[in-house]
Formats: C-alpha cells, structure tokens, sequence
C-alpha cells in the first residue's frame, strides 16, 4: 500500500486543499448567519441586506468549492481502488508458481473483487471522511470558543465521552469484518469450484448435495455479515445519540446565556450552527473511524501479497534445456495430514515418452505438479540433469516444461493470438505449427479477431485442445506435460490427439491419461503404473499385458481397450 500512497500523494494533497476550503466556508456561512441576526437587531436595513448579499454570492461559490470537493475525492479513491487492483495482480503474478498453488484460489478473486469494495467504501472513503469530520470539528470549537468560551468547554465537556468509543469498539469490529471477508472468500471459492465442476455434477446428480452446499456457503456470508452489521448499527447508534446530545446541550446552554445577556443572539446562532459541525463530526469520526480500523484484516492481506514474492532468481540455477533426464528420488508429498504420493523413484530420459496411467485419486496429477515445480515434494528430490529442482530459477523451470491440463485457456480473439498469447512469433511457424496439430483449417481465418469466442466457446473439445498443444509446440520447450488432456473428448478425437503427441519429435512427453487406447500406449516408451500414491509397476504395453498385473486388469476394464483399431 505505500507504494500506492507514495504514487498518489500529489492527489491526495490536492484533494486536502478541497476538503479545507470547504469545511472553512461552511464556518464563515455560520458567522455571517450571526452576523444578519445581530444586525437585524439593529434594524439597519442596508447593512442586513449587504450581509444577505455576501452571504448568497459566499454560498454559490462555497457549492462550487464543494462541487470540487466531490470530484476530487472520487478521483482519489478511483485512482487507488485501481493502483491497489494492479498492485495485487502484479504481486499475485510475480509469485512462483509454488507459491501461487499454495493458496486457495478463490482467495485471490475475492482479494481483488469483494475486498476491493469493502477497502474502497470503509477504508479511502472512511480515512476522507475522518479527516474531514477531525478539522471540521477542531475549527468548529476554536470558534466557538472565540465567541464564546463558556458554551464552547461545555461542548468540549460532552466531546470528551464520545472519542473513547472508537478505540472501545474499533478492535472488536475488526474482528467482525475480518470473519465477514473471510466468509465472502470461501463463498468466491465455492462458487468456482462448483461452476468448474457443472458437467461432473450434473453427471453424478450430485445437484441437490451442491444445491444444500452452496446454501450453506451463503448462509455463512450472510450470518458473518449480520454479526458485523449488528456491531457496526450499535456504534452507530451511539454516535447518534452523543451527537444529538452535543447539539441539543449547545441549543439549551447557548439559549441559556442569550437570555441572561452574557452573549447576543447572533452569537448564540453561531454557537447552534457549529454545534451541528462538532455532533456531526463526532458521529461521523465514531462511525467511520472504526470501519477504517476494521479494514486491518484486508490491508494484511494485501501486504502478504508483496511478503511471498518470489525468491530473488540470481541466487538460484539457471538451466534451460534437458541435456540427459528427469529423475524422481524417493519422493512422497502429504497435503492436510494426508499421504497423497508415497516414496516413489522414476526416471525420465530425454526424448522418450512416457504415459502415468492408474485409477481416479490415485496420484498421477500430483506426480506431474511435482515434476514442473508447481508443488513442491515433503521429501525426497526432484532432479533435472541432476540439479535439484528446487534450485532452479523459475525462468529455467518455465523456459524447460509446457503444461497442457484438461481446461484451456482461451479468449475472444484470433486463433494468432491464442497460440501466441501475444508474445512475438512469425505468423510462417504459426501456420506450421497449426499443420502439425491438424488445424490448417484455421489458417485462413488465423487472424480474424473474433475467430475464437469467448472461452473458446465456437470451437469443439479437440480443437480446443489442439491449440493447446500448438501453444505448448510454438515454446519449444524440452519437455511436454499432459495432464488429462483427453478427459472430455470423444473416443475418436482423444485418439487422433494422442498420436498426434506420440508423434513429435525431439520432445519429451509425460502424459497423464485415463483413456488406455492399446494402438498409442504400444508407443509409449514406458508405461508408469500408479496406485494409491505408489508406482506399482513400469514397463512396455508388451511387457504389462504379458505379465497379467494390475495394469492387465485396469486395462481389461477399460472401456477403450474395447475400441478396435483402425
């Protein structure tokens, strides 16, 4: 946030400037409202009507002062509320991809989207408003007490049992809008887990178990949020009341000593005009000071963003292309107290291409996480070219692997751009590229803007994947991912694909698959068999079928390996 603030502070000076110069005219409209009174009591007309001149010509330009005011205050907060936003993401992107993966997701979405609205309304809004309410009162009193001290201690008196009130309920309310923020980010969470997840849902009529879920997830928003309300409504209501007792104690006092003649009526107007401006405030400053303190549970947040940057590259290994294998020494990794990969050791030898298959749960996408670094391992070691993966700089793990998963990134715009994500390719190795993966269809259209529509949502589940694939070829990297890729294709497409994998060359492929086709998986160079966290076996398609274990019986109950070769 300070870089932020640092960014904005001529902003925010000038918008000072604004906020003094009119919290300044609303106390020269209270003199000169004294001022008319007291003259009226001398019935000189000329002299009331000069007044009553100066004073319509002060108020047109006090409501342009205030005009200003406004526009300034929300350029402030806009420009904040968006430097916060590209802050966050920036922080959000620099994070390794470790570091990323080991926060909830949804976490993030909501940071940027439900927190960014809670810090614009109690935080930029609230801070003005305290400024705002702290020099309107302080002028508000100083004045007073030049007209008249005796009801200006009596004001002061009052004040005194109000400002205790935020630091008395300042750290509980925290407490409360911290609860609230958290519900709203485990309901963002829920929520793109359960549209992700619509087609397995819908699937295994899970509807009415996700239907009673989400309740639950909204409820709790709504339970937080009441709890918060109630705490923020009672201070509220108190501010009110020591406001309306700061007013109506100026309004009596003052009336007081009018009638004893120790202050003339023009005085006790004044007095009654600026008693508004020390009530207001004082219910303004409860009010929002304690927002303003409740958004420290947002603003940690934030900076815990800047806190997990990424380790500083120079002191790790730059190492961008696999000169001999990946291998895989003792590995387990356990997440929330449980054992998802349990002491495995594989090798992986550059150009070769190797097929993880095993039953649903049973670990192979956690074997592929480890291997391209998004987690990393309990224990045991991850090793390319026998440098440990862990010492690597990001740049030679991202420059080493591609990563193709099931769900595709895609965006409204040319097939060119997708495949390129904007980085500087010539469109000639795009247009090979599209023929390798069996789509120089697109070529004649490789530019049209509106080619792909948004999430790719014109293009089919293998075209999808093909540009993936083309994405994840145009890098050139030495090593090519899959993770499930074939998931949601038919059998046909998700066939065509794999052999289309199968057959690059100069790459060296680990796929995750669950669709054991016998005409690509006999040209797999090694099969890796994995079950309940452990490799169980490795070997040829040959080899397993031959020796009739568990890869056999998976196998057998495939419904793929049913599909006659063509």
């Amino acid at each position: 946030m300070k870089t932020v603030w640092r960014k904005h502070i001529k902003d925010f000076c000038i918008l000072l400037i604004f906020l003094l110069l009119d919290v300044l005219g609303e106390i020269v409209l209270a003199l000169l409202f004294g001022q008319i009174i007291d003259k009226a009591g001398s019935r000189d007309l000329s002299a009331i009507f000069l007044l009553i001149t100066e004073t319509i010509i002060f108020t047109i330009v006090t409501v342009f002062i205030y005009w200003l005011y406004r526009v300034f205050t929300k350029k402030f907060i806009f420009l904040m509320i968006r430097d916060t936003k590209v802050k966050i993401f920036s922080d959000i992107q620099n994070l390794n991809i470790t570091q990323f993966f080991n926060e909830d997701i949804g976490n993030k979405i909501s940071l940027l989207t439900n927190d960014m609205a809670i810090l614009e309304e109690d935080y930029f809004q609230s801070l003005i408003l305290v400024i705002r309410a702290a020099i309107l009162f302080i002028l508000s009193i100083a004045t007073i007490i030049i007209k008249s001290y005796q009801v200006g201690i009596f004001l002061l008196i009052l004040t005194l049992f109000s400002v205790f009130l935020p630091k008395l309920f300042g750290k509980k309310l925290s407490s409360y809008k911290k609860d609230y923020s958290d519900a709203q980010a485990e309901y963002t969470s829920r929520i793109s887990e359960y549209l992700n997840g619509f087609d397995t849902i819908k699937s295994f009529n899970m509807a009415e178990t996700i239907k009673k879920a989400f309740f639950h997830n909204a409820d709790t928003v709504v339970k937080k949020g009441i709890v918060y309300e109630k705490q923020y409504s009672s201070i509220r209501s108190i501010s009110i009341f020591f406001g309306s007792l700061i007013f109506m104690g100026g309004f009596l006092f003052g009336a007081y000593l009018a009638a004893k003649g120790i202050i003339t009526l023009g005085t006790m107007i004044i007095c009654i005009q600026l008693s508004n401006h020390i009530s207001n405030p004082i219910y303004t400053f409860v009010e929002r000071f304690s927002s303003f303190k409740s958004v420290a549970g947002i603003l940690k947040k934030i900076e815990s963003q800047s806190s997990n940057l990424k380790e500083d590259e120079n002191s790790l290994i730059s190492h961008e292309n696999l000169e001999k294998d990946i291998t895989i020494k003792q590995v387990a990794f356990s997440y929330e107290n449980k054992n998802i990969i349990e002491n495995i050791s594989q090798r992986f030898e550059k150009n070769k291409k190797y097929a993880i298959v095993g039953l649903s749960g049973s670990g192979k996408s956690t074997i592929l996480k480890l291997l391209s670094g998004k987690i990393k391992p309990t224990s045991g070691n991850i090793e390319i070219d026998d440098i440990n993966i862990s010492n690597l700089s990001e740049k030679s793990i991202l420059n080493l692997y591609s990563y193709i998963s099931q769900s595709v990134f895609l965006f409204k715009g040319s097939v060119f751009d997708n495949i390129t994500l904007y980085n500087d390719y010539p469109k000639e190795k795009v247009k090979d590229i599209l023929k390798t993966v069996g789509l120089e269809k697109f070529i004649p259209e490789m530019d049209n803007p509106d080619f792909v529509g948004e999430n790719g949502i014109n293009l089919s589940g293998g075209e999808k994947q093909r540009i993936s694939i083309a994405r994840a070829l145009i890098r050139e990297t030495d090593i090519l991912v899959a993770d499930e890729i074939l998931s949601n294709l038919d059998n046909e497409t998700a066939l065509k694909i794999e052999k289309e994998l199968l057959n690059l060359n100069g790459i060296t492929l680990i796929a995750v698959t669950h669709r054991l086709f016998e005409e690509t998986l006999t040209d797999f160079d090694e099969i890796i068999v994995i079950n309940e966290g452990s490799i169980v076996e490795t070997g040829t398609f040959k080899d397993l079928i031959d020796s009739k274990g568990f890869f056999y019986r998976i196998y057998n109950l495939s419904e793929n390996s049913k599909i006659p070769s063509k």
